[in-house]
């Protein structure tokens, strides 16, 4: 579909033909709109197997889905900064709330260079990276307006359309843009580049919904790439009822690693406890104390690596220390895997223990794919 003749720029002060259609929901109440109260809009999940049916359909956008903590950001020339969390709570995460300071500073930069007063940002901070990458706009109020230029019920092309004009303008090392593909072809491209990156997935939308306030929406689907792998149950805890059935049980899941690829190698003969070089190194070069506690530390590389724990309710009541499961999960952080969950228990002529190494879990990423 060509959204050629949809796709306005959005509010430019020296050129009024620049500015996109109202919509046609829109009424003068909305000038009053209160946007603390604007809370994050909840997406769906669509099976990954579907996900080539919309590729062709241009009434689609795609986007990669960021790995982070997400941020929706409330900002006035007033009031300042608020942050919600994606359950429209305070963002109080530290590990992202301690880049909040850098990342705000730049906001206000990008905001007064497109002459803004009051905006709603929706977006996900990276925390390893420390940036923000913005990915909805759903209110903005420009200086020299009466009213809001775009608010919740504006169509996503126009609210994507803005984000492009205001933090496309400057270009800031903090603050980033999540690429869009509209095209057939951009889209297939980017989908491509998402499954071989091994970052976390993918996000539809369609180019004329609304920002919908708090509620989970089926225009906004999330494409969540689920990955498989046999692991080793090496810990098993099961509680049943009078029923005989499990009402809690969860199995350890380990995997084979090769001694040189044990994260954490060196072991404390008195706690047990186990730390990588690194740490070792650090304890060497620190104080009198520190390298007393340097000497209890010997190389003692493990076999087998604990990479997480999955449920037991509901699964085979056979599975038992030394099996080996079939589990599916999200992405691998090369220390446990993320959200696994077991599907089957194998049997010993199709995987056996010696067969389970680490080699089968792929490096995850939260890079940003490029199209």
């Amino acid at each position: 579909m060509d959204l050629d003749g949809r796709e306005e720029r959005c509010g430019d002060p020296n050129n009024d033909l620049a500015l996109p259609p109202a919509h046609p929901h829109r009424l003068m109440k909305e000038r009053a709109v209160m946007i603390k109260d604007i809370r994050p809009m909840k997406m769906t999940d669509l099976p990954v197997d579907q996900a080539e049916g919309y590729l062709d359909d241009g009434d689609w956008f795609l986007e990669q889905k960021m790995d982070g903590a997400r941020g929706l950001v409330t900002w006035t020339r007033e009031d300042g900064f608020s942050w919600q969390a994606s359950g429209g709570g305070p963002l109080k995460f530290a590990a992202a709330a301690q880049h909040l300071p850098v990342i705000e500073a730049e906001l206000v930069r990008l905001f007064e260079a497109a002459q803004v007063t009051a905006v709603v940002v929706d977006g996900e901070v990276l925390v390893e990276e420390g940036t923000y990458h913005v990915f909805d706009l759903p209110y903005v109020h420009y200086a020299y307006q009466d009213s809001p230029m775009i608010v919740p019920e504006e169509m996503y092309v126009h609210r994507r359309n803005c984000i492009d004009r205001i933090f496309g303008m400057v270009p800031g090392a903090t603050v980033k843009i999540v690429p869009s593909a509209r095209t057939s072809r951009e889209k297939i491209l980017l989908w491509h580049r998402i499954r071989e990156e091994g970052v976390e997935g993918g996000m539809l939308k369609r180019w004329d919904a609304p920002y919908e306030s708090g509620a989970r929406v089926k225009h906004q689907l999330k494409l969540k790439l689920v990955k498989t792998a046999d692991v080793i149950v090496t810990r098993v805890e099961r509680r049943f009822d009078e029923k005989d059935m499990v009402t809690h049980g969860s199995a350890e899941l380990s995997i084979r690693i090769p001694q040189d690829r044990d994260p954490k190698p060196y072991r404390n003969f008195k706690s047990g406890k186990r730390i990588d070089r690194a740490t070792l190194d650090m304890l060497k070069e620190g104080s009198p104390r520190a390298r007393a506690q340097a000497k209890d530390y010997m190389w003692a590389p493990r076999d087998y690596l604990v990479i997480g724990n999955a449920s037991l309710i509901g699964k085979d009541k056979s599975i038992d220390v030394g099996d080996v499961v079939e589990v599916a999960y999200l992405y691998w952080t090369g220390g446990a895997l993320i959200q696994p969950r077991i599907i089957r228990k194998r049997r010993p002529e199709e995987k056996a223990v010696a067969d389970c190494w680490i080699d089968q879990l792929p490096e995850y990423s939260r890079k940003a794919v490029w199209v």
